[in-house]
């Protein structure tokens, strides 16, 4: 799997096609794109390996566009932590184990306010593991240099915690994002620079960066 996955937030449908067809890896955030279910089976088979996400919406807003993502054949879903004890996290995990080729899973929690303690993000990394993800991603808002330090000693926990993700929010420390990669995360998230000027996250790095800062 490539090193970079790009984030998609805006765009029309022929823009994006143009993006999936330039890209191996795209996150598609469909809780800021307004695609139709044909448009984005289209999108997904034209690229290498697309996850499906949903950030920012309610309960519900989130469980049908996450079903809109399954049944495009995305290849990986990502489903946010706060649904692990919900009834739309049963009916989306049912969904998953239908599929003839099952979609990977990611169990996502972000904090943009703040980074919680290792104490609290291991808590919570061992309730992902209870639901047997893929792929576990913590994104958090690291605020002073040492917050960054001790969030990567999270990578001590990595043989646990197979293919963990480590995204350190935040403008300042941008550059520690290309570090978590090199330190563990299987992949970091991105933005292409010639399609928006504008990150998904704070301290998103562009593909450019990314790619210049890893060579």
């Amino acid at each position: 799997m490539d090193k970079f996955c790009v984030t998609v937030t805006q765009g029309s449908f022929e823009k994006i096609c143009e993006l999936a067809n330039k890209h191996k890896f795209i996150e598609l955030r469909l809780d800021k794109l307004n695609l139709t279910n044909s448009e984005l089976a289209e999108i997904v088979s034209i690229t290498q390996t697309t996850i499906v996400s949903c950030i920012e919406c309610k309960s519900e807003q989130t469980f049908i566009k996450l079903i809109q993502g399954i049944e495009s054949n995305a290849n990986i879903i990502d489903i946010p932590y706060e649904f692990l004890d919900t009834s739309f996290f049963i009916e989306l995990k049912k969904k998953i184990d239908e599929k003839s080729t099952k979609p990977k899973l990611i169990i996502s929690y972000h904090n943009f306010e703040y980074k919680d303690s290792n104490k609290i993000l291991i808590d919570i990394l061992e309730k992902m593991r209870k639901f047997s993800p893929e792929y576990y991603k913590i994104a958090v808002n690291c605020k002073i240099i040492e917050e960054v330090k001790e969030f990567f000693n999270l990578f001590e926990v990595r043989e646990e915690f197979k293919k963990l993700i480590l995204v350190p929010m935040g403008q300042e420390y941008s550059s520690f994002r290309v570090e978590s990669v090199k330190l563990g995360s299987p992949f970091m998230y991105c933005f292409d620079e010639e399609f928006t000027s504008i990150p998904a996250a704070p301290g998103q790095l562009s593909i450019t960066d990314m790619k210049h800062q890893l060579s």
